[in-house]
């Protein structure tokens, strides 16, 4: 399983929690020197995130073997000649020939036939190697199974504590048809990582699951990261795990845990309810 470095916070703040933050340049240089030492060549762009290409290319000492997914929206359908002269901008900033990826970052367009091949025409144009979709809902994963003939490359949320989100069988199916799988949101923007630092009252209803998690990583004598990234590495479906960091040394701490066979028996942990589960809701309540 690869790590793949996600750059949300690298040009605005990301999460819910009070203690999110948008990394400075200084940190940023750290976080991608720390890539650098441990092997960490694939990065998680979208359009957006802002200039995160610009504070990329500000970095040092970086090598030329970088692989980039970027994400594209709507304009796909409503300024196809000005998504395509963006993302050219965008290659041209981090100095490659084309991003490895380039994912729908809204799967309603797997259902539009133009935007698909709006898609399609961007990798015929040699602007990416790979196109596909990222997804939040198990329905759309059904609807991206029917596509897989065109699509090769799928993200998707998925952490221990959301193990009933996705049909497990439909996974598996597409990763033994070739499809590259990519899981995101493993510590659900920052949540389950330190539920008691800065928590929100909006996500009060998750309390119950999130003590009995951070009890059990303590009867188990493993971090958070230990268990949420250990859950991801012992699914053999998954092929990349995106993650975002707020230093150097937790990109550490996560790569080590990537290498990690804990042995653990990953039911006895619960699941959050549903709509908790989805960062989409939580502004709505």
């Amino acid at each position: 399983m690869e790590i793949i470095l996600g750059t949300a916070n690298f040009d605005q703040k990301y999460g819910i929690l009070d203690s999110s933050t948008k990394l400075a340049q200084a940190e940023i240089d750290d976080v991608l020197s720390a890539a650098q030492e441990l092997g960490v060549n694939d990065f998680d762009l979208a359009l957006g995130y802002g200039e995160v290409e610009k504070n990329i290319s500000k970095a040092t000492n970086l090598t030329n073997d970088k692989k980039f997914t970027t994400k594209v929206g709507k304009t796909i359908l409503s300024d196809f000649d000005g998504l395509r002269c963006e993302l050219e901008s965008r290659i041209e900033i981090l100095g490659i020939e084309s991003f490895n990826n380039i994912l729908l970052h809204n799967p309603a367009l797997l259902n539009d036939v133009q935007a698909l091949r709006n898609l399609e025409e961007l990798r015929n144009a040699g602007l990416t190697k790979h196109i596909g979709a990222s997804i939040y809902e198990n329905f759309e994963l059904s609807r991206f199974l029917e596509m897989s003939g065109t699509l090769s490359v799928l993200q998707l949320p998925y952490n221990l504590l959301s193990k009933d989100r996705f049909e497990i069988s439909k996974l598996t199916d597409l990763a033994s048809m070739g499809i590259y799988i990519q899981v995101r949101s493993v510590f659900l923007q920052g949540v389950l990582l330190n539920p008691l630092d800065g928590f929100s009252n909006k996500l009060e209803g998750m309390r119950p699951v999130l003590d009995e998690f951070h009890e059990l990583c303590l009867a188990m004598n493993l971090s958070p990261i230990n268990l949420l990234v250990g859950f991801i590495e012992s699914q053999p479906w998954c092929h990349g795990l995106v993650v975002g960091v707020n230093s150097a040394n937790q990109l550490r701490e996560i790569f080590e845990s990537s290498k990690n066979n804990l042995g653990v028996d990953f039911s006895i942990f619960p699941n959050i309810d549903v709509w908790h589960q989805d960062p989409r809701n939580w502004g709505n309540k």
